[in-house]
């Protein structure tokens, strides 16, 4: 990753001296009309760091440093939220742009609207893409195909790369049912404990973990964490901006509270990863329940340097975490046309006519969790057990051996023993419709 250039000059210096010269009339530069309007205007949108806006085609009088001393000050007037944190101080402004984002986010949370079994199958599939996305992200050598096979069948992990999944998934499961509970320093151990598999005492990081960032081009010191000694009071000033009652708006502060644990970043190993939990904890903690059905990390996941860039342009320039949260923001749009799209992908499998016509026939009488079941098994035909439903689906154990009974009587589905357990599979008489199904198509 190419890191991002710290800003060698001072911002206001650049612009008193512009105005002292008379080079630029400030009312007139950052008016509608002004020559430059749009490239203001381009610059807040996408809220850009000096490493971009410098490269702006400019006119001859407004040199890269002026123009980047425009945009840092009319910035400065719109701050609204500065969080204290100790020693530390970040701010965040709302543009025109973000209010847009968050309009088009709020709009989501509002339209979706599920079957119950559907609400249950697209969460359950979302956390268990989030699990391993997010351990993905952090290093773990797995396939996501082997990852999910894995998490629905409950097989034990081989490796740690697995084990990683597994603790992130059930550290997911464990948030969803303790979102009623106020952040504490213990809650967080908690949360370590399932996220990392661990029951260790001594898990805050110690000054001898080098977690700096240097830019090897200049030495210049892009992030500094805390010091160890620090940690414990800065969780304890973190749980109270997290609990305390605000008027932000839940998602901007989500944004804030994954950017202020990773900052802190507590431990030597999983800052990253709890604090990607911390977010979907709060999240659901004020009933933002579409959410669910979003899959953050995959996205983070394909593009590394943007979630890493924008964690460092908030520390190097003035504690702006805007970028963080603008950064943020795209994410999740980006996560909620992806599960547009899922749905939309849903609609026309449900769509492939002979099965369709095999399976809502009115003697069979099958709900449409029972269709899935039927839809997943003509798709792999596989043998399954009955706790691969239950967790691909998200229902309990008796709902999957019921409808997998049931459908067994119907004739859809055999049911063998293997082992100490039941699997079931198509049966054969399914297998003979579909197929002659097939046949009379290609006629």
């Amino acid at each position: 990753m190419q890191l991002p250039e710290k800003v060698n000059f001072n911002w206001q210096s650049v612009l008193q001296s512009a105005l002292l010269d008379n080079t630029i009339n400030i009312h007139e530069i950052v008016s509608e009309n002004s020559e430059i309007a749009a490239d203001l205007k381009n610059a807040d949108t996408a809220y850009e760091y000096w490493d971009k806006a410098r490269y702006t085609v400019l006119p001859e009088n407004i040199s890269p440093e002026l123009f980047w001393s425009i945009v840092k000050f009319r910035r400065s007037g719109l701050y609204i939220e500065k969080i204290k944190f100790g020693i530390y101080a970040f701010k965040y402004l709302i543009n025109p742009e973000i209010l847009k984002k968050i309009a088009f986010i709020d709009s989501f949370s509002i339209k979706t609207s599920l079957s119950l079994d559907e609400e249950n199958e697209y969460s359950a599939n979302a956390k268990m893409e989030e699990a391993i996305a997010s351990s993905r992200l952090d290093g773990a050598k797995v396939t996501r195909k082997e990852a999910k096979e894995m998490l629905r069948v409950n097989a034990p992990a081989k490796n740690e790369s697995e084990r990683m999944v597994i603790s992130n998934y059930r550290a997911l499961s464990f948030i969803e049912k303790n979102t009623d509970e106020p952040l504490t320093p213990d809650f967080i151990k908690r949360i370590y404990a399932v996220t990392m598999n661990s029951e260790d005492s001594d898990i805050f990081r110690k000054d001898s973990h080098n977690a700096r960032v240097v830019d090897i081009r200049d030495d210049a010191v892009l992030y500094e964490p805390p010091k160890a000694a620090d940690i414990e009071m800065l969780l304890n000033v973190f749980c109270e901006y997290v609990n305390a009652e605000s008027d932000s708006n839940h998602i901007l502060k989500a944004a804030a509270i994954h950017f202020l644990f990773a900052y802190i970043h507590p431990f030597n190993d999983g800052s990253g990863r709890i604090a990607r939990v911390l977010f979907y904890w709060y999240i659901l903690k004020n009933n933002l329940n579409a959410f669910k059905y979003l899959t953050l990390s995959k996205i983070l996941r394909a593009i590394p340097s943007q979630y890493a860039k924008a964690f460092l342009y908030a520390e190097i320039d003035e504690s702006d975490i805007t970028y963080f949260i603008n950064f943020v923001l795209d994410v999740i749009i980006e996560a909620i046309n992806n599960f547009n799209d899922y749905l939309e992908n849903k609609k026309e499998v449900s769509g492939n006519s002979k099965i369709t016509e095999v399976l809502i026939r009115p003697e069979l009488k099958l709900n449409p969790r029972q269709e899935s079941i039927m839809r997943e098994f003509t798709a792999n035909q596989n043998s399954r057990n009955i706790e691969y439903f239950k967790n691909k689906l998200g229902i309990v154990y008796e709902t999957a051996r019921t409808d997998l009974m049931f459908l067994a009587k119907k004739g859809l589905l055999a049911k063998t023993k293997k082992g100490k357990e039941f699997v079931y599979s198509l049966s054969k008489k399914y297998l003979r419709e579909l197929q002659s199904g097939e046949k009379a198509d290609k006629n």
